[in-house]
């Protein structure tokens, strides 16, 4: 009955900051009792659709900034310290570039100009900022590292010929950017393949090699993309004394705590975590869905199952349409090989399993949602196929996740991830290694932002 009323509501005009009636006024509009208007209010309220203020009544909209107090245990400084660590974990400052002004940090993180100064002051006496003459402050690169080593070692996996696994638009980037920031910076960037069953390192033609063969190297970025057993590699890279950025890409709990900690090694969770999800379903909350279908055919994968319990976390109701055999495109993919599927053969067998499987998960629910959240924009991209072959009805709206080339073909709005800015932190993590801004030795979560087509 209440979701009746919210989604009457919803209908309604509305604008950010506009005031809505009074229990009482609501409740004989809508010709309900005060009790069940109250509960109507504080369905909109946990779900971010309205905001209260004291003694003043419920707003359309999300609460303004300026009524966001800085919490009391906290001083002004340690405001600034805590707004700047976070900004800089959430990939909002680049590395590469200067800071903004005294006066812009000062309205951002609601303290004095004065109280920025002096935590830049402080930055600067440890070495992690600078500045040149009155201008404005920039990070310290260059802190540890030796400027004698101009070589930066990538390394992900790859078959027992040296070809690399690059499965998805995500990946691409990373190598991309990567090769983008090198260049910047004056670095050669080297790939070694690393072939998990025998647990070595091949470069581009195919030939075996060690870490010891590149005596300029100042640092190590790895991937653990389709690794299986990603703490093996991790372990033959402790023996080395250089800097390392890891992109993690299995669960939090996987990562192994001897090297959490370990001196000089920074991680990064690109694709796990429920930040993703939660920002999605505070994104379809904002423009008025209250209820979704999840649909995930890799539901047995720890990255499924976060973007699930990030869009539940958010307030919006989630209906899971899932299926929990599989983890992976890839796994999907490996069984088709295993049917005898070769070649080009390998993806249409393989895509056809996953539509076989969506068709079932659909056809398993009575009734959907009329929103549909798909746990990555190849779901969705299968699901226009079965859709145009007239096996199922597309909903009112429906997003994804990766915004990768598939979202662009069907006009798909998609979560994108930050690989741009784990790329430029995990760099300046190999220049800069033990800069306070690193002084954590959680997990570094970079956000992502939802891409609108």
């Amino acid at each position: 009955m209440y979701l009746d009323i919210v989604k009457n509501i919803l209908k309604a005009p509305q604008s950010a900051g506009e005031k809505l009636p009074s229990v009482r006024l609501l409740a004989e509009s809508l010709k309900i009792s005060p009790a069940t208007a109250h509960k109507v209010l504080k369905v909109l309220l946990a779900r971010g659709i309205i905001y209260s203020l004291q003694g003043k009544g419920f707003f359309w909209g999300k609460k303004p900034d300026w009524e966001k107090l800085p919490e009391p245990h906290l001083s002004g400084l340690q405001q600034v310290e805590a707004g700047v660590r976070e900004d800089w974990r959430s990939g909002y400052y680049d590395p590469q570039k200067k800071l903004p002004s005294i006066k812009e940090m000062a309205a951002r993180y609601n303290v004095s100009r004065a109280t920025v100064q002096k935590y830049f002051e402080q930055m600067q006496a440890q070495g992690i900022v600078d500045r040149v003459g009155q201008g404005r402050y920039f990070p310290v690169v260059g802190k540890d590292s030796d400027f004698n080593k101009t070589q930066v070692i990538l390394i992900t996996r790859c078959d027992a010929f040296g070809t690399l696994f690059l499965e998805s638009d995500r990946e691409i980037e990373l190598l991309k950017e990567a090769y983008r920031v090198a260049e910047e910076q004056n670095l050669e960037l080297i790939i070694l393949g690393y072939e998990e069953q025998r647990e070595r390192f091949l470069n581009r033609y195919g030939k075996e090699c060690k870490l010891s063969d590149f005596p300029l190297c100042l640092g190590s970025l790895v991937s653990t993309w389709l690794l299986t057993r990603p703490r093996n590699l991790l372990h033959i890279l402790a023996a080395q004394t250089y800097p390392v950025s890891v992109w993690w890409e299995h669960p939090v709990e996987a990562l192994p705590r001897s090297l959490r900690n370990k001196e000089k090694w920074a991680f990064f969770n690109l694709a796990f975590g429920t930040f993703s999800g939660n920002a999605v379903g505070k994104y379809l909350l904002a423009k008025g869905y209250i209820k979704v279908a999840f649909i995930s055919p890799y539901h047995e994968s720890n990255w499924s199952k976060d973007r699930l319990i990030g869009l539940q976390n958010s307030g919006i109701e989630t209906i899971a349409v899932v299926d929990k055999t599989m983890p992976s495109p890839w796994a999907y993919r490996q069984e088709a090989i295993k049917s005898g599927a070769k070649g080009e053969n390998v993806e249409t067998v393989a895509r056809k399993q996953i539509a076989d499987k969506l068709l079932r998960l659909l056809n398993s629910k009575t009734v959907l949602p009329s929103v549909w959240v798909c746990v990555n924009d190849e779901v969705a991209s299968i699901l226009m196929e079965l859709a145009s072959k007239g096996k199922i009805k597309l909903p009112q709206y429906w997003i994804g996740f990766d915004n990768s080339r598939e979202s662009y073909r069907l006009r798909l709005d998609s979560f994108e991830f930050n690989t741009s800015s784990v790329v430029r932190q995990s760099f300046y993590h190999l220049t800069s290694p033990g800069s306070g801004l690193f002084a954590t030795k959680d997990l570094l979560e970079l956000s992502g932002k939802i891409v609108e087509k």
